[in-house]
């Protein structure tokens, strides 16, 4: 059962494993590819491609609205040194 899932969507699910928890996740794509059920060069591409775009969306997210995130919690002392000096 679980091997009938592994086989079909485990390139998916190296994907979506990427996104939230990359360490583990390649851990065990990588045991799988060991073990003969994926690939190891198609694991490493599709992590190495998965992390490089989320990288830059959580960077663009960040960029564009972190600020005013913090800017909300103006109150503290941390976040007012870090909004005056953006």
């Amino acid at each position: 059962m679980l091997t009938e899932l592994v086989v079909r969507y485990g390139y998916a699910m190296v994907v979506t494993g990427v996104i939230f928890e990359g360490d583990a996740t390649l851990m065990t794509a990588s045991f799988l590819a060991h073990r003969g059920y994926m690939r190891l060069g198609v694991v490493m591409a599709l992590a190495a491609a998965t992390s490089l775009v989320m990288n830059q969306i959580y960077f663009r997210l960040g960029r564009r609205h972190g600020v005013h995130r913090v800017a909300k919690a103006d109150g503290r002392k941390l976040f007012s040194n870090i909004v005056r000096h953006t």
